[in-house]
């Protein structure tokens, strides 16, 4: 190539001589051999070329695919942690060596814990102001340190605050295939919940209290209604009483006097005894007197009109016991202790002797009489 170029630009009609000739000659081969490399070399250019543009678009197709990856899993971190700030416990997360690895800001919220621990994450500080706030703080890290030597246990217990408030502590092993990596601890105030659980202990108490209270007032008004009813038919039954009670006592002052006059004629009649000494008449009413055992007679007529008028005295006392019971004066029936107050008084009137005379008992039927 390199001697057709000299003959078309150079070429004088002269011949050349040896040594120009080798010279061309081997500047020609030289030429050719390099353009053979260069062709070599191209090629191998273009395979890299190639080769590289493949490899450009692997990495950049994994490179989209990381950033895809990157997303999702800032998308589900972000997840997370809303999902921590939004609930309403307190979490704490520790890895498998018990070293603090991640909290919300309720967790600080709740254990009061101040800026200056929370922004460096100092594991050690903000164990110790929890522990602060406790009653029994060697109970919660006896039970953190058992946690991280039994890696794979749940936990729950309470735990109860200086300032009264009680805490429920939920632990969950964290695990990752078939290991155990961390451990996640909840914090829930209950205090509220405690409280309103006492008060509503104590209104049922109270409620059964109360449902006691109305079940004795619903007794007492039952047994009120039932003593009203006794009432009711003990003032009908003084009433049926006192009409001929009435009657027999006006009667029996009556025929006491009746009788007075009576016993006074015959008296005056036994006077005059002695001016019919000689007369049969004499001998009839002395025979009459002694048949009707008059001395005994006159003493014992006024005998029984006067326990008669002491039986009548009782049943008259006997009837206002029964008014007073019944209440039929008042417009609203009494209180159940008044009531049996009323009805003792009144049982014991008429647990009296009410028996007649025995010196009656022979003038009485055989059907009334008393043994």
């Amino acid at each position: 190539m390199l001697e057709k170029q000299i003959k078309r630009y150079l070429d004088d009609g002269q011949p050349r001589t040896p040594a120009l000739k080798a010279f061309v000659e081997a500047v020609s081969e030289a030429y050719e051999s390099a353009d053979a490399d260069r062709i070599m070399i191209e090629r191998s250019l273009e395979l890299m070329s190639q080769e590289l543009t493949e490899r450009n678009a692997d990495l950049r197709s994994q490179l989209i695919e990381r950033q895809r990856a990157e997303a999702q899993l800032e998308q589900l971190l972000s997840l997370i942690g809303t999902t921590l700030e939004s609930t309403t416990d307190g979490i704490m997360a520790l890895d498998k060596d018990g070293r603090l690895v991640r909290f919300n800001q309720r967790f600080v919220e709740m254990w009061r814990i101040p800026d200056d621990i929370t922004a460096f994450w100092e594991h050690e500080q903000m164990i110790g102001c929890i522990c602060t706030r406790l009653k029994h703080p060697e109970n919660f890290l006896a039970r953190i340190d058992y946690l991280c030597r039994h890696s794979g246990e749940e936990s729950f217990n309470l735990l109860e605050c200086l300032d009264g408030r009680l805490i429920e502590h939920y632990s969950l092993p964290q695990p990752l295939g078939v290991d155990t990596v961390g451990r996640v601890f909840s914090f829930r105030d209950i205090t509220e919940r405690k409280l309103s659980e006492e008060a509503l202990h104590r209104e049922k108490e109270e409620q059964q209290t109360l449902i006691k209270k109305l079940e004795t007032a619903h007794n007492q008004l039952l047994q009120s209604e039932k003593m009203a009813s006794i009432g009711q038919l003990a003032a009908g039954v003084a009433h049926e009483i006192n009409n001929p009670i009435g009657y027999v006592s006006s009667n029996l002052g009556s025929l006491g006097q009746y009788m007075e006059k009576l016993i006074g004629v015959i008296e005056a009649y036994e006077r005059a005894e002695p001016d019919l000494s000689a007369s049969p008449l004499l001998e009839e009413i002395r025979s009459l007197k002694r048949e009707a055992e008059w001395e005994y007679f006159r003493q014992d007529v006024r005998d029984l009109l006067k326990e008669s008028a002491e039986g009548i005295t009782r049943v008259k006392r006997i009837v206002q016991d029964l008014k007073d019971f019944s209440h039929v004066d008042q417009a609203e029936w009494p209180a159940p202790s008044t009531l049996s107050a009323a009805k003792s008084g009144t049982t014991r009137k008429w647990s009296g002797s009410t028996a007649p005379s025995r010196r009656w008992s022979a003038w009485l039927p055989s059907s009334t009489r008393c043994s």
